[in-house]
C-alpha cells in the first residue's frame, strides 16, 4: 500500500502538468456526469414511486379522421367505461387548476384537485392527521397536503380550518366555505399528482371534456377493457354516439415517457447520452495522458523490474494510479454538486441536487466509476510494462506506433463529439428564439392580465379605465397558452372534438384576431351566448358547408353560431393548431382580465397602480402579469435545455481540448530529435508546426465528416418535437465546425511553437 502511495505522489510531482490536467478534466466530467445520473433517475422513475401504479391506466381518446390524441374525457364516460369491465377495480376523474381561496380574510392561490372518492384507493396517499374518506364525500370537505398546509397555515396539523373560493358571488360565499377533513403526505416530485387542496369531482354532462381518469386494474387485463370499449355494444343507446372516437389506455408508470402525452423521454436520453459521453471523453483524455508519459517511466519501471518487482505488481501500481485520481476527483465533484444544489443554477434541473437525497444513484456512480478507472488504467499500465527489460535499459527507440494508433483512434470519437454538440446546440437555439418570435396571430405586446377578485366586473372595470394609460380591456376563462376546456359533441351525424374558450364579447377585437366568415361577437352581452369556430374547425369538420347561422348543442340550450375567425395559435408550437370554438359563456369568460397599456406609458407605475386598484378590498395581493413573459415562458423547458446543453457542449470540448493538448505533447516528445535535426537542416517554425500537425488535422477532417450526419440526426429529432419549426440551415453545420477547428489549432499551435521554438543542440544531446 506504501508503494502505491509513493508512486501515486511521484506521478503528482513528476508529470504535475498531465496530472494536473487529468485531475481538472476527471472532476469536470464526473461533476456533469452525476447531475446528469441524478436527472436521468428522477425522469426514469416518474410515477413509479406509487405503490399501486403499475396496476393504474389512463384513458385517451383517439378521432378516427384526425389522429388527434386527448387524455381529457368526459365524466359519463369514464363511469361507462369503469362499468364495461369487471376487472376494473376503481376508477377517479382528476381535474386540476389554480384558484383563488379566502383563508382569514387574505388571498392565497392554491393548487386545486378535484378528484373521486377512490382516488385514495388508487394512489394511497398516507395520511398525517384526520380522515381523509371524509376529505372526500361530496360537500365541502376537503383534504389537503402537508407541504401547502404548511405554506398557508404554517402548522401541519391544519383538521377542522376552513377556506372558501374567492370568485363566488356573496349568495354562494356560505355554500361554497370548504373544511379541511385531513392532511396527507406531500407526492414526490417526480409524479404526476399535485400537492395542494383535493375536493369531490362532481358529475357533469357528455360535452364536458376536462377530466383526465384513472382506472385500477390489473395489467393482463387492460386487454379485455380495450376489447370492450371498443365494442358496439360499449356505446349503447345513451349519451352521444363517439363511434367515430377510439378509447385506448395507457399505463399510469409508462404515461411520462410516452411522446403522445407527457414525453419526458426526450430529456431522458439527452442526459444520459450526455453524461456517458462527458466521462468516457474525460478517460479518454486519462489513457492518452498516461500513455504519454509512458516514454519517460519505462526504463524506471525495468530497473524496479531488473531489482525483483514483478510485472503484475507494476500493472496494479499504474492501475492504482487511474483509481486514486477517480476517488479524488469524485470527491470534490461531490462538492461541486452540492454547491450547484444550493445555487440558482439548481432551476435548470427538474430534480433534486440535494445529496441526501440521491444517496442511492451516487453509490451506484461511484461504484460505476470505480470500475470505469480500473478499465481505464489498464491499457496504460500493460503499456508501460511491455518492453523487454534490456530494450528499456539502453535506451534505444521504443516501439510507440501501437500506442499512438490507438490515442489518434480514441481523440478521433473525442473530436466526433466535439463538432456534433455545437451544431445540435447551434440548432435548439435557433428553435427556441424561433417560438419566442413566432407571430402567435393576437397581439400579445403592452398587455398584462391578472386573476379578477369577486368585486363586481363592470365596478371593477369602470375604476381601472380611469387610468388614461389602460386603452382597452377583455375578459376570458383562461390565458393564452393555457386553454383547458374541451368539448365534444355529436354534430351533423358526426362526432366531434375542440377546444372552448369562453371569453367576453369583445375579447377577439381586442387581441386583433380577424373574423375571416360572418360576423364578430356584439360588442356588449345581451344573454345570448353565440360561437365563433376558428377556421381550423371549419376545415376539420365543416368543409363541405358554412356553419355560419347555423346552432350548435351546448348547455342547456343551442348556441347560434356568429361567425368564423382566422386560425391563431393558442397553445404552444409543440402542437398543431386545433379546432376552436369562442364562446361567450357569461358565467364563465370573466375569470381573467386583460389590460392593454398604452405604448410609451410607465409600465411600472400603470402596474402598480393596477395592483393597487385590485387588491384595495383584500389583504392577500394579485398580482398583474405580462401577457408576453407569460407566452415565453411556455418554453422555459426548452430555454433551460438549450442552457445547459450549452455548458455541457463547453466542459465537452474543454476536455476534448485536453486530449489534443496531450497527442501533441506525446508527438513533441516522440519526435523531439527529429525536430532538432530538421531544424538544423534549415526548416522553419512553421514547416516544424505543420509536420507536428498535419496528421491531427486529418483526424479533425473525419471526425468532421462523421459529426455531420450525427448532428443532422440528432437535431432533426429533437426538432420534430415540435409542430412549428426552423429549417436545418446548411450553415450551422460550417460554422459548428469551424469554430471546434479553430479552438484545436489554437490549442495545438501553443505547444507545437514552443516545440519548435526549443534549441535544437539540447534535444540532440538528450539521450
Amino acid at each position: 500500500m506504501k508503494a502505491i502511495f509513493r508512486n501515486f505522489i511521484y506521478v503528482l510531482k513528476r508529470f504535475a502538468t498531465s496530472s494536473l490536467i487529468n485531475f481538472l478534466g476527471l472532476t469536470g466530467a464526473i461533476t456533469v456526469f452525476l447531475v446528469c445520473m441524478i436527472q436521468v433517475r428522477y425522469d426514469y422513475t416518474y410515477n413509479h414511486n406509487i405503490e399501486r401504479g403499475d396496476d393504474i391506466v389512463m384513458a385517451y381518446l383517439t378521432e378516427t379522421e384526425t389522429g388527434e390524441n386527448s387524455l381529457l374525457i368526459s365524466t359519463p364516460l369514464a363511469q361507462r367505461i369503469a362499468n364495461s369491465s369487471a376487472a376494473v377495480e376503481k376508477y377517479t376523474l382528476i381535474h386540476h387548476f389554480t384558484y383563488p381561496f379566502k383563508i382569514d380574510e387574505n388571498l392565497v392561490e392554491i393548487e386545486l384537485n378535484k378528484v373521486k372518492p377512490d382516488f385514495l384507493d388508487l394512489f394511497q396517499p398516507e395520511v398525517l392527521h384526520g380522515d381523509a374518506r371524509l376529505g372526500l364525500e361530496e360537500g365541502t370537505h376537503a383534504l389537503i397536503t402537508e407541504s401547502e398546509a404548511l405554506r398557508i397555515f404554517g402548522k401541519s396539523n391544519v383538521v377542522g380550518e376552513v377556506i372558501k373560493p374567492y370568485f363566488e358571488s356573496n349568495e354562494s360565499v356560505k355554500e361554497s366555505i370548504y373544511t379541511i377533513e385531513a392532511v396527507v403526505k406531500d407526492f414526490p416530485d417526480n409524479c404526476s399528482l399535485n400537492n395542494g387542496l383535493y375536493i369531490y369531482q362532481e358529475e357533469f354532462d357528455y360535452s364536458e371534456f376536462s377530466f383526465v381518469s384513472c382506472f385500477l386494474i390489473k395489467p393482463e387485463h387492460v386487454p379485455s377493457l380495450q376489447e370492450a370499449v371498443n365494442s358496439k355494444e360499449f356505446w349503447g343507446e345513451e349519451g352521444e354516439d363517439y363511434s367515430k372516437t377510439t378509447i385506448h389506455f395507457i399505463s399510469f408508470t409508462d404515461y411520462p415517457q410516452d411522446a403522445k402525452f407527457g414525453n419526458i423521454r426526450p430529456r431522458l436520453i439527452s442526459f444520459f447520452v450526455v453524461g456517458v459521453i462527458v466521462l468516457l471523453i474525460a478517460y479518454i483524455n486519462f489513457i492518452n495522458f498516461s500513455l504519454t508519459t509512458a516514454p519517460s517511466r519505462i526504463k524506471s519501471l525495468n530497473i524496479h523490474r531488473v531489482l525483483g518487482l514483478s510485472k503484475r505488481s507494476q500493472q496494479w501500481v499504474i492501475i492504482t494510479e487511474s483509481v486514486l485520481f477517480t476517488l479524488l476527483a469524485f470527491l470534490l465533484s461531490l462538492v461541486l454538486v452540492s454547491v450547484l444544489a444550493n445555487s440558482d443554477l439548481s432551476v435548470f434541473f427538474k430534480a433534486s441536487l440535494v445529496l441526501s437525497d440521491n444517496t442511492s444513484t451516487l453509490l451506484a456512480c461511484g461504484l460505476l466509476l470505480l470500475l470505469l478507472s480500473l478499465a481505464a488504467g489498464y491499457y496504460p499500465a500493460w503499456y508501460a510494462t511491455s518492453f523487454k527489460e534490456i530494450e528499456a535499459l539502453k535506451g534505444g527507440s521504443l516501439n510507440v506506433i501501437n500506442s499512438k494508433k490507438i490515442r489518434e483512434t480514441l481523440l478521433l470519437f473525442q473530436l466526433c463529439i466535439a463538432c456534433t454538440l455545437p451544431i445540435v446546440t447551434g440548432f435548439i437555439y435557433l428553435q427556441y428564439n424561433y417560438m419566442l418570435n413566432y407571430e402567435w396571430g393576437l397581439e400579445k405586446e403592452n398587455i398584462v392580465y391578472f386573476k379578477r377578485i369577486d368585486e363586481p366586473f363592470d365596478t371593477l372595470i369602470n375604476k381601472l379605465k380611469e387610468n388614461p394609460a389602460i386603452i382597452d380591456y377583455t375578459s376570458a376563462r383562461f390565458v393564452p397558452g393555457n386553454v383547458q376546456m374541451g368539448w365534444g359533441m355529436d354534430w351533423r351525424d358526426k362526432s366531434i372534438s375542440f377546444k372552448a374558450w369562453p371569453v367576453y364579447p369583445n375579447f377577439l377585437s381586442f387581441f386583433g384576431v380577424e373574423i375571416v366568415e360572418g360576423e364578430n361577437f356584439p360588442s356588449a352581452e345581451d344573454g345570448t351566448t353565440r360561437l365563433i369556430f376558428n377556421q381550423k374547425f371549419v376545415d376539420t369538420y365543416a368543409s363541405d358547408k358554412s356553419p355560419i347561422g347555423e346552432e350548435f348543442p351546448g348547455f342547456d340550450s343551442n348556441l347560434p353560431i356568429c361567425g368564423i375567425a382566422e386560425n391563431v395559435n393558442f397553445e404552444s408550437l409543440h402542437r398543431e393548431i386545433e379546432p376552436m370554438a369562442f364562446v361567450t359563456l357569461d358565467f364563465q369568460n370573466k375569470g381573467i382580465i386583460f389590460l392593454k397599456i398604452a405604448k410609451g406609458a410607465p409600465l411600472r407605475e400603470v402596474i402598480a397602480w393596477i395592483e393597487s386598484v385590485i387588491n384595495d378590498k383584500v389583504s392577500g395581493h394579485v398580482s398583474v402579469k405580462f401577457l408576453e413573459q407569460k407566452l415565453d415562458d411556455l418554453y422555459a423547458k426548452e430555454n433551460n435545455e438549450a442552457k445547459l446543453i450549452t455548458a455541457f457542449s463547453i466542459i465537452i470540448l474543454l476536455i476534448t481540448m485536453m486530449g489534443v493538448y496531450g497527442l501533441v505533447s506525446f508527438n513533441v516528445k516522440y519526435k523531439e530529435k527529429e525536430i532538432a535535426l530538421r531544424k538544423v537542416n534549415g526548416a522553419t517554425e512553421n514547416q516544424i508546426v505543420v509536420m507536428l500537425n498535419k496528421g491531427l488535422l486529418y483526424i479533425f477532417g473525419v471526425a468532421y465528416i462523421i459529426a455531420i450526419p450525427l448532428s443532422y440526426g440528432l437535431s432533426k429529432k429533437w426538432i420534430d418535437q415540435f409542430a412549428y419549426r426552423i429549417e436545418m440551415h446548411w450553415w450551422v453545420f460550417v460554422l459548428g465546425g469551424f469554430l471546434v477547428l479553430l479552438i484545436t489549432l489554437l490549442t495545438v499551435s501553443i505547444k507545437s511553437r514552443h516545440a519548435a521554438l526549443k534549441n535544437p543542440i539540447k534535444s540532440l544531446k538528450s539521450e
